[in-house]
C-alpha cells in the first residue's frame, strides 16, 4: 500500500512540475509578445507623428523604420505602393494637397507584429481652403522592429466629397 500510495504522490509531483514548466513557458511567450508589441507600438507612433504632423519629416520613411520591401495595400488588398521610395511617394501627396495636417491616434493596440492603428487625419485642401477631416484603420505588419506593411481602410467617397470632386447628396 505504501509503494502505491508513494508511487501515486510521485506522479502527481511529477505531473505538477510538468504543468508548471509548461505554464511558465507560456507565460514568457506571452511576455516576449507583449514587449515586443509594446516597443512596436512605440515605434510606429514615433515614426508616424515625425511623418505627419510639426509640418512632417518624410525622411522618416527610410530603411532604420521601414522594411526595404514595405507594402501598402488599399481596401481591396491591392498593392498599391512597395518600396520606400514608393510608399515615400505615396504619403508624400498628403503634404503636397493639404496643409495644416494633423494626424492623431485615436486608439493603437497590437499582438506581436501585428498592430491595428485607428486614426483621424486633419488638413487644409491647398487648392480650394476646404477642411478634411478623415478617420479610418490601418492593418500593421511589422518585421524585425520594422513597418513591413499597411492597409488602409476609410470612406474615399467622404474624402473626395470634402475635397469637392463629388457632390454631397442632401
Amino acid at each position: 500500500m505504501k509503494k502505491v500510495l508513494f508511487t501515486a504522490i510521485a506522479i502527481l509531483a511529477f505531473a505538477t512540475v510538468s504543468i508548471a514548466q509548461s505554464s511558465s513557458k507560456e507565460c514568457d511567450k506571452l511576455m516576449a509578445s507583449k514587449k515586443q508589441t509594446e516597443a512596436n507600438i512605440k515605434m510606429y507612433r514615433s515614426t508616424w507623428d515625425h511623418i505627419f504632423n510639426n509640418g512632417g519629416d518624410m525622411e522618416y520613411v527610410n530603411e532604420k523604420y521601414f522594411d526595404k520591401n514595405v507594402r501598402l495595400k488599399n481596401q481591396k488588398e491591392e498593392v498599391t505602393s512597395t518600396s520606400i521610395e514608393g510608399f515615400k511617394a505615396h504619403f508624400n501627396v498628403y503634404h503636397t494637397m493639404f496643409s495644416d495636417i494633423k494626424f492623431t491616434f485615436i486608439d493603437i493596440w497590437g499582438q506581436g507584429d501585428d498592430i491595428v492603428k485607428h486614426w483621424n487625419f486633419k488638413g487644409i485642401a491647398r487648392d480650394s481652403g476646404k477642411p478634411m477631416n478623415l478617420s479610418g484603420v490601418t492593418l500593421v505588419k511589422m518585421k524585425d522592429g520594422k513597418i513591413i506593411e499597411e492597409q488602409d481602410f476609410d470612406d474615399n467617397l467622404w474624402f473626395m466629397q470634402q475635397l469637392g470632386a463629388i457632390p454631397v447628396d442632401k
